[in-house]
């Protein structure tokens, strides 16, 4: 989540851990919905992986990328 230690300094731990638990499970969903899988969490963000068994390379690097433009969206969103 880009901008979470400001957003930490400005709000409670509380508000903080519900933030969290509404941010990681909405960034797992745009993950999904482009066929990625999560393969990790790391503090205040996941990482998702696209194309595992794909022969062809181009349709998991368009996802991927739209995932992650999905992402950022969600993250200005979530911030405001």
């Amino acid at each position: 989540m880009r901008g979470s230690t400001v957003l930490s300094e400005r709000n409670s731990s509380e508000a903080m851990f519900v933030l969290m638990q509404c941010f990681i499970p909405l960034l797992a969903f745009v993950a999904n919905v482009l066929d990625g899988e999560v393969v990790g969490l790391r503090g205040d963000g996941l990482i998702a992986a696209f194309g595992f068994g794909d022969s062809k390379w181009r349709p998991c690097i368009n996802r991927a990328y739209e995932a992650g433009a999905a992402m950022i969206e969600a993250n200005r969103d979530e911030l405001n």
